[in-house]
């Protein structure tokens, strides 16, 4: 998959590129290959341990040059004009934080993927669900872009903190667009720059126990980053409600590690609840500008699902 993807990206038709890879101290000579094959075309830095997603991310903004950044996953292929229409449309608009193009199946490119990326009343869903075209050509504004395929403007990226180190896998590209959101900035959906992505081949083979821990254990952290202390009382009994009811899933489906490994989420955002609490009070004063009144304003409902 990365000699596909990597190929995708020396063949666009944007000339003026870097392609930089994180080696998360990967032990199927995958490295090596690259080193042999892309030498002079690649950048590889290799990492001692495995730094997983957020943070190899992180890592790799610290040798980035471009005005643009695209987070890309390796199970992806991006088309021959995805970088020029995608930085076309950035250079367009200045208030466009973020962008992705239309994300369609690997396999089944006729299948549309994430086409939609929204948030419900209580901005903790995660969106309108694979294999649903909403029928429109026209760029639109969505709440966050998809982590496996999106572009950021570099200086914003750094101005607002990056990605949270501790977002292992799941919700970083939420935590990192809902920061984007508060600087005055939008995240943008054009469907005209096409990438094709598989989906799932790195979650699928790590232990179910270990993704539903960061799964649960991020989710609750955004709740916390981002919604003001009176909000937190309506939110936070329904966050906890789902947690219960996904464990209980769990363990009516015989995986009672799943079920133990969702519930020790609540417990790791207790012991690292001063973090959290300094985000904050960096988002307050670093990154808002949208609204005084609360962390996250009760406005601008044409981007929610309300259910």
């Amino acid at each position: 998959m990365i000699k596909a993807c990597i190929e995708s990206l020396l063949n666009s038709d944007y000339p003026s590129k870097e392609i930089i890879v994180i080696d998360n101290n990967s032990t199927d000579g995958s490295a090596s290959y690259l080193e042999n094959r892309y030498a002079g075309k690649v950048q590889l830095l290799r990492s001692p341990v495995n730094l997983y997603y957020a943070r190899a991310l992180n890592l790799g903004m610290k040798i980035a040059s471009g005005a643009y950044i695209v987070f890309l996953n390796d199970d992806t292929k991006v088309s021959l004009t995805y970088l020029s229409k995608l930085v076309r449309f950035m250079e367009s608009d200045h208030l466009v934080g973020a962008a992705q193009g239309l994300m369609l199946n690997y396999v089944l490119p006729s299948r549309d993927e994430y086409m939609s990326r929204q948030t419900d009343q209580f901005r903790i869903d995660g969106g309108t669900g694979q294999g649903r075209s909403m029928g429109s050509k026209q760029a639109r504004e969505i709440f966050f872009t998809a982590g496996a395929a999106m572009m950021v403007r570099r200086e914003l990226f750094g101005r607002i903190g990056g990605f949270d180190d501790q977002f292992v896998l799941w919700w970083e590209e939420v935590d990192l667009c809902w920061r984007i959101w508060l600087a005055g900035y939008r995240c943008m959906l054009v469907p005209d720059a096409i990438v094709y992505h598989k989906g799932r081949a790195t979650t699928s083979k790590v232990p179910r126990d270990f993704s539903a821990f960061h799964f649960w254990k991020n989710r609750l952290r955004v709740v916390l980053k981002y919604l003001d202390f009176t909000r937190l009382l309506t939110v936070l009994p329904r966050v906890i409600f789902l947690w219960c009811l996904a464990a209980l899933n769990q363990i009516l489906r015989g995986s009672t590690r799943v079920a133990v490994a969702t519930l020790q989420a609540i417990p790791w955002n207790l012991r690292h609840i001063r973090e959290t609490l300094r985000w904050r009070q960096y988002i307050r004063v670093h990154v808002r500008r949208v609204s005084d009144s609360a962390i996250y304003p009760m406005s601008r409902q044409h981007i929610l699902v309300i259910r």
